[in-house]
């Protein structure tokens, strides 16, 4: 059985991939995010504040049998759209606190998804 973690669990993208690695028999899933999303058959979710290294930590830290990662968290900055690098800070905290809690917390990880 795998075990995959989905960062950005309640977005377009991260849905799509939390419903097809559901449908597969030999998945489960957790996914992350800020809102929590509802559990089903061989999946549950964790609400978490990813921005937040101190929550990111303790919540995840029971995550010891992931064994893939799958990231589609974004954090959009506010004001025009073309102003990316409003984005990089965000984004690249939710990235370095996600992947550090869930490289503390599973010794079985085998593949991270960007």
């Amino acid at each position: 059985m795998r075990s995959a973690v989905v960062v950005g669990a309640q977005g377009v993208i991260g849905r799509y991939i939390v419903e097809r690695l559901a449908a597969l028999p030999d998945w489960q899933v957790v996914g992350l995010s800020r809102r929590r999303g509802a559990d089903a058959p061989r999946v549950r979710h964790i609400s978490v504040d990813l921005l937040a290294p101190a929550d990111a930590a303790d919540k995840l830290t029971g995550l010891n049998d992931a064994t893939h990662v799958f990231f589609a968290a974004f954090q959009p900055g506010s004001g025009p759209a073309a102003d990316y690098a409003k984005n990089i800070a965000a984004n690249r905290d939710l990235l370095v606190n996600a992947g550090s809690a869930l490289d503390a917390a599973s010794h079985q990880l085998e593949r991270v998804v960007l």
